[in-house]
């Protein structure tokens, strides 16, 4: 994303609404002028009036005096000039008294919140790209500035540029410019640091160059919720060693010497009491009460910016009165797009001119294949450029692809309504290898695109959802092994009446019926593949990717592997009549465009669930030990399954119903345990999916209640698990947490009730923890993905 001009298209729009303001304000202030006018004149002028008219009046008395004495001196003129002493007692007009001018103004004081800054430094805090401090200051003014994010910002800034001047030889010449260059600019952002914890609201509160003051919230770090490294927790302590090697919560009073609160905790607790607050967390219910009852006991005040705050019951500290004005406007809607990264609240009228979907066709446009031949199955690709774009942002959670397809015969006549054929479950079945990059980062790679979608769509699809959302995604999940489509079963008459109810089919398929229902006769079915279904996408619902260019290349899956036929229907063929990326685009007002590039548009990172399929050369083993991968890292979920080598490439297969508990000649698993090669084996205890079938599902079941309503029923029962979706679910969640970041090698450890007579293979879906960042280089924000 060009910055330099979206920020130059944001500060036009803003110079624009501003000179609006302001001559909207100016006649306003004319037609106050003119509505008030005459009242203003009276109140001013009536004083004066009155004192002149009161003058005249005294002149006009003392005038008719003085023609009257004229007169009467006239007439004595000749004989008497005593009258002239008469005059010296006629009394002169009283004076006016003179208009008092106003005091003059006192001059307004203006903060200055770059005291102590130099123009050297306020040039480095604009390329290395954070807000400046008048900027801040304006913001903190506004309450619309999230001050623990920006301090964190700076000190992962900092620290970076410390690592890469650890990694300079100092030895070298060519180094030391280099290496005093690093050490001024993380002079300038530790001084920018303690600036910042100082907001500037007038002259008194920049007290010294070194920003050095008292402030009203006398806590002394803001991670006082963090246990201390001998366990100091407060007035309290803390027992490290239980807290970590047995998940106990002990805690004791120094005072008393003696234990005041005991209880068994999980992970959750672990994390709040000795990590920064994640708000993508979901902690659980017995460590938002622990934490609770910690706090209580050991009287440490929360201060309002901490994250931590929002899972305390009590109330929170607040160092002033604006503060708690500031929270209040929050609180109730005034500052409409918060700073937590919340897209729901950029994506709101308030904030937007347009939201309108844009399609988007493929770079080669897609070809009919010739009778008796296969629609061509590579080379498919979407490109996407908004590098230049400054008005708008695409909102890539809510794209998808839309795709029109059909089902023939390979001589291109159509299935007749007799015929056992249609496609396996769920439109992304056709899409069989996925690549994406945003600006030549490769975020996503995808080969068997389409077994991770399936995987997760059964385990993270409700019952009721995939009933209602079902046929816009060709989603009808098949209810039995085979591809029978009648419903009941035939009744033997014998020629007389007779009242016979007829019986269920035990083998019907409701899925694959549905399924062949609507692709009867050549019949086109249009559908929706969401992109959100990748964990990268899904992690935009919370995020905005910078403009750029992205490309997608897709290569769609073999004929023999998605369709599905039996009772004799002849070899058939899928043909994509239509493939289109939709992409909503956000056409932004200045409030919008500020809140883009205030929260979004900066250094930052977050990470999401990435999605990486392995599987097994052909196996033919009654034990032994299928290795994943090597290096991986941070894995957080592994789901196992198995498929019989007969069901792949085999039109007269399907590919998504597995044989998990039906290995070949009717084997199940008698062992399975996953093994990090530096954790250890999880599940600690051995886990026999046979003899201990209810414990392999309720391993899986927790996993869907966790991604989903608790209220609402998971897409499988324990008997579709067993008969038709055997999925083996390591949750690795919970590790020690000197392991939770590290990189691992996954491997899979197995044991089968009996020896197998024919081949088998093993798939492992594993979603791992990758970081994506976004950075800001010489004015332009691009995104990077950690993963080569």
């Amino acid at each position: 994303m060009d910055l330099k001009r979206f920020t130059k298209d944001l500060k036009e729009g803003l110079e624009v609404e501003h000179a609006m303001k302001k001559l909207k304000g100016r006649l306003q202030d004319i037609n106050d002028q003119k509505q008030g006018l005459t009242i203003e004149r009276e109140r001013i002028f009536k004083p004066i009036v009155d004192e002149v008219r009161q003058v005249k009046e005294t002149i006009d008395e003392n005038q008719n005096k003085v023609i009257q004495k004229l007169a009467e001196n006239q007439n004595a003129l000749s004989t008497d000039l005593s009258f002239l002493n008469e005059l010296d007692s006629f009394e002169s007009p009283p004076e006016s008294p003179l208009l008092l001018e106003a005091p003059p103004k006192p001059k307004t004081k203006i903060p200055d919140p770059e005291i102590g800054f130099n123009q050297a430094d306020i040039h480095i805090i604009k390329i290395i790209a954070f807000p400046t401090l008048k900027y801040v200051d304006h913001k903190m003014l506004e309450g619309d500035v999230n001050l623990d994010r920006l301090q964190t910002d700076v000190y992962d800034k900092a620290k970076r540029m410390n690592h890469v001047k650890a990694g300079l030889s100092k030895d070298e010449v060519k180094n030391k410019n280099k290496i005093e260059s690093l050490d001024g600019e993380v002079t300038v952002l530790k001084k920018y640091l303690e600036r910042i914890n100082l907001p500037a609201k007038g002259e008194k509160n920049l007290v010294t160059q070194k920003c050095k003051g008292i402030r009203k919230y006398k806590q002394k770090k803001r991670n006082a919720h963090k246990v201390g490294s001998k366990g100091q927790y407060g007035g309290l302590s803390i027992n490290l060693s239980r807290l970590l090697n047995e998940v106990v919560v002990e805690v004791s009073n120094p005072s008393t010497v003696g234990s005041v609160y005991e209880r068994q905790g999980d992970k959750g607790i672990i994390d709040l009491l000795t990590k920064k607050f994640d708000p993508k967390k979901q902690y659980s219910l017995t460590a938002k009460q622990i934490f609770n009852d910690l706090n209580k006991l050991a009287q440490i005040p929360m201060h309002r910016s901490s994250g931590k705050s929002k899972l305390l019951k009590g109330g929170t500290i607040f160092s002033s009165w604006e503060d708690l004005e500031k929270r209040l406007i929050i609180l109730t809607g005034t500052i409409d797009a918060d700073n937590t990264h919340d897209m729901a609240g950029i994506r709101s009228a308030k904030f937007l001119k347009r939201y309108e979907y844009e399609s988007y066709d493929l770079d080669t446009s897609l070809t009919t294949p010739a009778n008796n031949a296969a629609q061509k199955k590579t080379g498919y690709k979407f490109t996407v450029d908004s590098t230049t774009d400054a008005t708008t942002v695409i909102d890539w959670y809510n794209a998808y692809f839309e795709m029109d397809f059909k089902l023939t015969k390979m001589d291109n006549t159509t299935y007749g309504a007799a015929d056992a054929a249609a496609i396996i479950n769920g439109g992304l079945s056709m899409i069989k290898d996925i690549k994406v990059d945003f600006d030549s980062a490769r975020i996503l790679h995808l080969p068997d695109a389409n077994h991770a979608i399936n995987i997760k769509n059964l385990t993270e699809y409700t019952r009721e959802y995939t009933r209602d959302m079902g046929p816009i995604l060709f989603n009808y999940p098949d209810t039995d092994t085979g591809a029978v489509i009648q419903k009941y079963t035939t009744l033997a008459l014998d020629g007389n009446a007779q009242n016979i109810a007829p019986t269920d089919n035990t083998n019907y398929n409701e899925g694959f019926t549905a399924r062949k229902i609507l692709l009867a006769a050549g019949a086109e079915n249009k559908i929706r593949i969401p992109l959100n279904g990748f964990g990268f996408f899904k992690s935009l619902e919370k995020q905005i990717a910078p403009n750029g260019k992205a490309i997608f290349n897709i290569m769609l899956e073999d004929d023999a592997n998605v369709l599905f036929r039996a009772n004799a229907a002849v070899e058939g063929r899928f043909i994509v009549t239509k493939f289109v990326l939709w992409i909503p685009k956000m056409e932004l007002i200045n409030e919008g465009k500020k809140a883009l590039v205030a929260n979004y548009i900066r250094p930052h990172t977050w990470s999401y669930l990435r999605e990486s399929v392995f599987t097994s050369l052909p196996l033919r083993t009654r034990s032994g030990t299928f290795k994943l991968t090597n290096t991986i890292s941070k894995p957080r979920h592994v789901f196992i399954w198995v498929l019989n080598a007969t069901k792949l490439s085999d039109q007269e297969q399907n590919m998504f119903v597995f044989n998990t508990f039906n290995l070949t000649n009717a084997r199940t698993f008698t062992k399975a345990q996953l093994r990090l090669t530096n954790g250890g084996f999880y599940p600690k205890q051995q886990l026999d999916p046979t003899t201990h079938l209810n414990r392999a599902y309720c391993y899986l079941a927790e996993y869907m209640k966790s991604v989903n309503d608790c209220l609402s029923g998971p897409t499988m029962d324990i008997k579709q698990f067993q008969n038709l979706y055997g999925i083996l679910y390591f949750d690795l969640s919970y590790q020690d947490p000197g392991l939770l970041p590290a990189t691992t090698g996954l491997e899979f450890h197995f044991a089968l009730n009996n020896a197998p007579n024919a081949d088998y293979h093993i798939y492992a879906l594993v979603l791992n923890e990758e970081d994506i960042t976004v950075d800001v280089v010489k004015e332009k924000a691009i995104i990077r993905s950690n993963k080569a």
